[in-house]
């Protein structure tokens, strides 16, 4: 009930009352402000789309590095000092693809697992992104065998560690009506990049030569890396899980994180996860 106040003048002769309203105006002021931010509308129309198509973007050029030797195999190969076929095929063919394929999946897992503990995921992602053009330029530049097997093993660990970041923000930004058209759409310029970036090194790489393409991917990457730091803006976790939404709507933030028992539990004691990394691991090699 609404309380009541009784208002006298000073001879004991009651002259009238006022009701009292409470001032809800502060206390639903938070609830307004939370449950703005998780309307796709708030934020001007499209908000989420163009927050993905930037990632997508930049996304897109951090695996443009991922075969840009292939085409230029033996001029590279000539370049380091291995005249013989077989030299090539091994050095620059089977150890450079084990370094970035390979031996960077810890790295790689370890920033999957960060994008569920960090508070900016935009942050990390950017980092990602920055470290992955430097790794390219960094081929590009590379005297001698070692640098070049060590830049590569930087870039495949950046490129792979990039792939559990975004998902983790196409999580957020899309509700699971559609998710998986946001994934595919990702998926999508993931592989793009592999392609477009192999059919640029083989289109500049007899006249321009095998570096120049690793720089030009590693600069526009960097380039990319600002701009996703300035420009994107880090989404509510959990505010497309109709599960959550209530909660997040009446002020509860939620704050669950993955733990390293968790993580370990779930990639050996789910099956499924399990048979998904033996049919990855065999599907690539």
């Amino acid at each position: 009930s609404i309380p009541r106040c009784t208002i006298n003048n000073g001879n004991g002769q009651q002259h009238h009352s006022i009701r009292l309203l409470p001032n809800i105006k502060n206390y639903t002021t938070d609830i307004e402000k939370t449950k703005s931010k998780l309307s796709p509308s708030s934020s001007g129309v499209g908000h989420y789309y163009s927050q993905a198509f930037l990632l997508s973007v930049a996304f897109f050029f951090i695996w443009t590095p991922q075969n840009l030797l292939a085409p230029n195999l033996t001029q590279a190969a000539l370049d380091f000092g291995y005249d013989d076929d077989n030299d090539r095929d091994l050095y620059l063919g089977s150890y450079l693809a084990l370094a970035a394929s390979v031996l960077s999946l810890p790295v790689s897992a370890g920033i999957g697992f960060a994008s569920d503990v960090v508070s900016s995921r935009r942050i990390l992602i950017s980092a990602t992104t920055l470290v992955g053009g430097l790794a390219a330029i960094w081929t590009s530049m590379a005297q001698s065998y070692p640098q070049l097997i060590v830049s590569r093993f930087i870039g495949g660990s950046a490129m792979s560690g990039s792939v559990p970041v975004v998902f983790s923000l196409l999580s957020d930004w899309f509700d699971d009506e559609e998710r998986n058209a946001a994934s595919s759409g990702f998926t999508a310029m993931m592989g793009a990049g592999i392609i477009l970036g192999q059919v640029f090194a083989g289109w500049t790489g007899p006249t321009a030569g095998w570096r120049y393409s690793f720089l030009v991917s590693g600069t526009i990457t960097i380039l990319l890396a600002m701009v996703t730091m300035l420009c994107l803006r880090e989404p509510i976790r959990g505010g497309k899980e109709k599960v959550l939404q209530k909660m997040i709507a009446s002020g509860t933030r939620y704050d669950k994180k993955l733990t390293w028992s968790q993580f370990a539990s779930s990639m050996t004691r789910n099956s499924s996860n399990f048979l998904l990394m033996i049919q990855g691991f065999f599907c690539n090699i």
